[in-house]
């Protein structure tokens, strides 16, 4: 993962602790489906949507 969207995920440690807890295929899924939005902005979304995928998942759980 790029460090810039890394440092993006870190900056919510629920989301990061989430993200490190998944598997191997679903990170790179995660990292791909980011990396390959052709605009800056749809990557950054992409980041925030993986932040509140957490989110919702906590609070179902």
């Amino acid at each position: 993962m790029p460090e810039a969207y890394q440092g993006l995920l870190k900056a919510s440690t629920a989301a990061w602790e989430f993200f490190e807890k998944q598997a191997g295929s679903y990170r790179k899924a995660a990292i791909w489906w980011n990396t390959s939005a052709k605009k800056e902005e749809t990557r950054r979304t992409g980041v925030a949507l993986a932040f509140w995928n957490e989110r919702l998942r906590t609070a179902v759980n």
